[in-house]
């Protein structure tokens, strides 16, 4: 079992201020989509409370302070929550359509963070899993955490550890940072059912 760090906190600023996160994509947020695949590993959700939508049992909240300070932040906060033996799963809330056999795709993880990529070669840098050890280190290094971007940490991580392994991935890579991002994972679920 990992430790599932789910993120939906960001401002959503390309996705007209909405939180995409609870976009429902077939009835259900695309944030309780990410959660579902997540089920058989222990969940944190990192980001704000939202009213009306509450989270399914034994789900963590936690929220980065100051809040919108980033994900990497947002990782940070969540330290405490895992160990150096852990295996960690860096999860975006907005990617509606990961399953958990593609989770299950991303693990053990060893010594270098797996990191699901797309068929254009996209790297989805919240749809990873690390050693925990490997992210307590790249954490305790990339400071000030406020700000700091996923790149930096991933950067980091290759500085310590070596590249990242990429794992190819399908339509299950989508996440939905536009309108029209939304629309297109609309249509791949449409097509596959």
């Amino acid at each position: 079992m990992a430790i599932a760090l789910v993120l939906t906190g960001g401002r959503a600023s390309r996705f007209g201020g909405a939180d995409k996160t609870l976009v429902e994509i077939a009835g259900i947020p695309s944030r309780d989509r990410v959660l579902a695949a997540c089920a058989g590993h222990r969940r944190i959700l990192i980001g704000p409370e939202t009213p009306g939508h509450p989270l399914p049992e034994n789900v963590l909240r936690l929220r980065e302070d100051p809040p919108y300070a980033g994900p990497v932040a947002g990782i940070a906060c969540a330290q405490k929550h895992f160990t150096a033996d852990d295996a960690v799963l860096l999860l975006g809330g907005d990617m509606p359509l990961i399953s958990p056999t593609v989770l299950d795709s991303l693990l053990p993880v060893d010594r270098v963070p797996r990191m699901l990529v797309d068929r254009n070669g996209r790297r989805q840098f919240l749809c990873a899993a690390w050693p925990g050890q490997l992210l307590h280190e790249a954490l305790h290094r990339l400071q000030p955490h406020a700000g700091a971007s996923l790149k930096a940490l991933y950067r980091t991580a290759e500085e310590i550890a070596g590249e990242c392994e990429l794992v190819p991935s399908e339509s299950e890579s989508a996440d939905l940072d536009t309108p029209e991002d939304l629309l297109r994972v609309k249509q791949m679920l449409d097509t596959n059912t």
